[in-house]
């Protein structure tokens, strides 16, 4: 007993000590059992984090360190497995010499599993090599076993320690790096890579919820939100973008939006809980994004400390994301115009000076616009200036869309607009503005408390271009100056006074002529092969689908339609109809047909490919079936006016008969031209079954008909309005005939439902006349579209078309809405208009008080001189000091005015935080890493960020550049 308390005393001393890692613990631990055991040989094991196996960790032999790799697997019901489970305290064998397995358990706490075993041997040819252990070597090695699962405890204790302290020393160091910087994407990727590399994770994501902001009509801010993917970082420290991964916030969208409102626990996510982890950002208890950390690949458990830790560090990576997307926010938005949207003026004398130095450096041409809104003053003295502001608003969101996105447009001051066409000569640059200001005159502003129901808008533009009209300044003057002073080359302009309009009567852009009102649809007549219609949204409309380029399936009335599919789409559809008005025979068809664009290529290899298939069934007649390939231009020839665009199918004709014996396959040509006028106007026509084949089976004579289609449509107020004219030759037995039909249809966003529309088509025609309702649904890319056909004459019932389009690609369109500053920042960002003004309303009473001077002057000359009556004279001079002492009273008040806007703007100025007080900061943290002994590669990458972030700053980098080359010669010396 005494040899066993002093060989525990002495192992004590010898493992009771800091040890900079387990396998240093190991090896000191197993050199003092062998010599108190009196072993050969000893092996540690420990157990596998996530396999029921036990590792060897280190082999000694006579005081030699072997390089042995050994497993253990834990059988169920093995003696090593219930060894391990506390059944038994050792496991001794004789054979093939004596070895004893001893657990590596803590005495004092029995509740916890044992770390491993201890594997004692005592081998052949050795002095005790045929002596077995005894019951107190036995009892001795289990003593020993429990002391090093003690030490082997309180070491991964204080290297967990050790570990979590250094992690919360480099996260926290990040996260001041992060909040010294005042821009998202300095830091972000820094902090993420951060978090991967000091946690050993997978892969860690970060989405932030995305707000964009638009002025809803009573003047109040509505806001739209979405979660958005922003970075992800691989367990190689990869960086890659996931902005591609848009998820609307709104409840039951996804399972992490759910995360970041808060809502009840996924039971998917609570399969993960050990591996994966989902930590919402909430600031001020608004959740502004959500940080995912996994280890989904290695199956590893995140440890329960670093859990905490994560949550805690999420809470400072929230408050400084907050704070650079807020710097960002106020830096961009001073940088526009809160009413218009349009850049000011400040940031557009920057890039003018940007594209005239480019345009002088490679030759190229530069055209400058200058626009204004004609009578823009009448407007506000007659309607007030809430709608003008409202028509500066709208003619806002036509520059902004109408426009080139290398062009640059700006408000340069009231009502004026100035826009850089860079690369554009001075015919590229009269299109663009031709079709901006046409745009512009169809703007209509709604005033509900007049009797004038809405004012129209026109714009007067001037252009000038380089080098046409002055290559230096010295030849001609600046651009800009040149428009202004000459006002040269008026594109358009409108003489009349502002326009009002009642009941929408008259206004400019309107559908011209009469408008359509009837309540009869005439269908054509059934041939082979006959065009009666492809898609629910053609029924619903009465087949007037000549002109009109929304769906894959249209190619069937114009090859031309498809080519300005902007994302590949796809068609079906089932159609369903009883008795047929051309006669007496019901049909059903069945419907397909997709198209995919190709961009980039020159023509005729420009445009979109399409096919379709349609097949259709004749009640105990016939059946037939069309399979076409179509292809039509994109952009073939452009004109001031417009886009003209031409398309040819080619399709494979058959039929086959049901009561009539024999089949017959032909091949037809169909023809198609499309002009659209203004992206508003399409006239079109299409020449169908050009070649006229005939499908003559069981002694019946027919052949598919020639039909010429011309087509109108046009998108006037929210509504589209169609309008077909349809010729056919003879053909089934039938003479010539020919029908007009017409149709309208209306799109309603409603949020959360999709789109929804409704449509209605009406004609008159030789053989049948009908009226056909629809009804349409838009969501995530699909259309889902339902048309009905009720006959007029020759026959009662009616006819069904339903339809399915999906599109590909990009799809959002509700997406764009104008962002507004917060209240807080509304002051600073108005701040350059209140001091415009002030300016103004102080040179105009300093001019009124010096000309008022002058009079006064005059009218003393006039008194002293005697060249007016006395009594007149006093009375001008009494009221020419009245007017001084109004002015000058007025004067002070301006100059008050303009002393608290300077104030202000000071304020302003000085509460921004200057690049040199950042660099300072960076600085001081650099040099405190430096006392610190950090590592001078640590040291040479901080110092490469602080010069890259700071290198156009205008703040003095010699000390930071002699620090950088002295470290990079440090870090390079061999």
């Amino acid at each position: 007993m005494r040899l066993r308390r002093d060989g525990l005393y002495k192992f004590h001393r010898a493992v009771n000590r800091p040890f900079p890692s387990e396998e240093a613990l190991i090896a000191a631990a197993l050199e003092q059992i062998a010599s108190l055991t009196a072993s050969d040989r000893l092996s540690c094991f420990l157990r596998h984090p996530r396999e029921l196996l036990l590792e060897m960790r280190l082999s000694v032999c006579r005081g030699v360190r072997q390089e042995v790799e050994e497993e253990i697997h834990l059988l169920e019901s093995s003696p090593i497995a219930r060894l391990l489970d506390g059944g038994r305290r050792h496991v001794a064998y004789r054979s093939p010499h004596p070895i004893l397995y001893v657990p590596l358990a803590v005495e004092s706490d029995p509740a916890e599993p044992a770390r491993g075993l201890l594997r004692l041997e005592r081998l052949k040819g050795a002095r005790r090599s045929s002596r077995p252990f005894a019951a107190a070597e036995r009892g001795q090695a289990w003593a020993l076993a429990g002391e090093l699962a003690q030490s082997l405890r309180q070491t991964a204790m204080a290297y967990r320690s050790r570990e979590q302290l250094k992690r919360l020393e480099a996260l926290t160091e990040l996260t001041k790096v992060f909040a010294s910087s005042l821009r998202v994407e300095d830091g972000l990727r820094l902090i993420l890579q951060g978090i991967q590399q000091h946690f050993s994770l997978d892969r860690v994501r970060l989405y932030l919820v995305e707000r964009s902001s638009e002025e809803s009509g009573a003047g109040q801010p509505s806001q739209a939100k979405q979660l958005r993917g922003e970075l992800s970082v691989d367990m190689h420290g990869q960086v890659r973008s996931l902005r591609a991964e848009v998820m609307s916030l709104t409840p039951g969208s996804h399972r992490f939006v759910d995360l970041v409102l808060g809502g009840a626990n996924d039971p998917i996510l609570e399969r993960y809980l050990e591996t994966v982890l989902h930590i919402p950002l909430i600031v001020q208890g608004t959740s502004i994004g959500l940080l995912v950390v996994d280890n989904l690949t290695s199956q590893e458990a995140i440890p329960g400390e670093d859990v905490g830790l994560l949550r805690s560090f999420a809470g400072q990576i929230a408050l400084a994301v907050d704070n650079a997307r807020l710097f960002d926010e106020v830096q961009a938005l001073s940088l526009y115009d809160s009413l218009t949207g349009l850049p000011v003026r400040r940031y557009f004398q920057q890039r003018m000076q940007e594209e005239i130095y480019r345009a002088q450096r490679f030759g190229q041409p530069l055209s400058i616009a200058l626009m204004d809104v004609d009578y823009y003053k009448q407007v506000n003295d007659t309607y007030g200036h809430q709608v003008g502001d409202q028509v500066l608003r709208e003619v806002g969101k036509v520059i902004l869309s109408g426009l080139r996105k290398i062009d640059f447009p700006c408000r340069y001051g009231g009502d004026e607009v100035v826009i850089l066409l860079p690369q554009s000569r001075e015919e590229d640059a009269r299109t663009i503005m031709v079709r901006l200001a046409q745009q512009i005159r169809d703007i209509r502003v709604p005033v509900t408390f007049s009797k004038a129901r809405e004012v129209s808008v026109t714009a007067s533009i001037g252009l000038a271009s380089y080098p046409e009209d002055g290559r230096t300044a010295e030849e001609r003057g600046p651009l800009l100056g040149e428009i202004a002073r000459q006002g040269q080359r008026r594109l358009l302009r409108r003489d009349a006074e502002p326009r009002a309009r009642g009941g929408g009567r008259g206004m400019s852009g309107s559908m011209p002529g009469t408008i359509l009102v009837t309540v009869l649809f005439a269908a054509p007549a059934f041939a082979s092969h006959e065009d009666f219609g492809f898609g629910a949204r053609a029924a619903g409309m009465g087949e007037a689908a000549t002109a009109s380029a929304d769906e894959p399936g249209s190619a069937l009335y114009n090859p031309a339609l498809i080519g300005g599919a902007a994302q590949p789409q796809f068609e079906a559809g089932l159609r369903r109809a009883f008795q047929f008005p051309g006669g007496a025979a019901d049909h059903d068809q069945l419907e397909a047909a997709a198209v995919a664009p190709v961009r980039g290529f020159p023509w005729p290899w420009s445009g979109s490919f399409g096919v379709h298939l349609r097949d259709t069934g004749l009640k105990d007649l016939s059946r037939d079936r069309d399979l076409g390939v179509t292809y039509a231009t994109h952009g073939w020839r452009e004109t001031d006016q417009g886009v003209i665009d031409w398309g040819v199918s080619l399709n494979s004709l058959s039929r086959s008969g049901r009561s009539l014996p024999g089949s017959v396959s032909k091949a037809g040509v169909d023809l198609g031209v499309l002009y659209r006028i203004r992206e508003q106007f399409n006239l079109a026509a299409s020449l169908m079954n050009l070649n006229a084949p005939r499908t003559d089976i069981g002694g019946v004579a027919d052949r598919a008909p020639v039909m010429l289609r011309l087509g109108f449509a046009q998108a006037v107020r929210g509504f589209t309005l169609e309008v077909d004219g349809v010729k056919r030759e003879p053909s089934g037995g039938r003479g010539a005939t020919q029908s007009l039909e017409a149709g309208m249809e209306r799109w309603v966003y409603t949020g959360r439902l999709g789109t929804l529309g409704a449509r209605t088509g009406v004609s008159l025609g030789d053989q049948a006349r009908s009226w056909t309702l629809g009804a349409g649904w838009k969501s995530l890319g699909a259309e889902l579209d339902y048309g009905i056909q009720v006959p007029v004459a020759s026959g009662s019932r009616w006819g069904h078309a339903v339809s399915l389009v999906v599109r590909f690609g990009v799809w959002d369109p509700d997406k764009e809405y104008e962002k507004v500053l917060a209240a807080e920042m509304r002051d600073r960002r108005d701040l350059a208009h209140s001091l415009q003004a002030a300016d103004a309303r102080q040179w105009k009473l300093g001019e009124d008080l010096r000309r008022l001077k002058r009079e006064l002057e005059d009218l003393q000359g006039d008194l002293n001189k005697r060249t007016a009556s006395e009594a007149e004279t006093q009375q001008k001079y009494r009221a020419s000091r009245e007017q001084i002492r109004d002015l000058e009273e007025r004067a002070r008040e301006a100059q008050k005015e303009l002393d608290e806007a300077e104030k202000l703007r000071n304020e302003a100025a000085a509460k921004a935080a200057s690049k040199e007080y950042l660099f300072r900061q960076d600085w001081q943290a650099f040099q405190k890493l430096k006392l610190e002994g950090a590592p001078e590669t640590v040291l040479l990458d901080r110092i490469k960020r602080i010069l890259a972030q700071y290198k156009e700053s205008g703040v003095d980098l010699g000390e930071a550049q002699q620090e950088f080359r002295r470290l990079l010669q440090s870090v390079e010396r061999p």
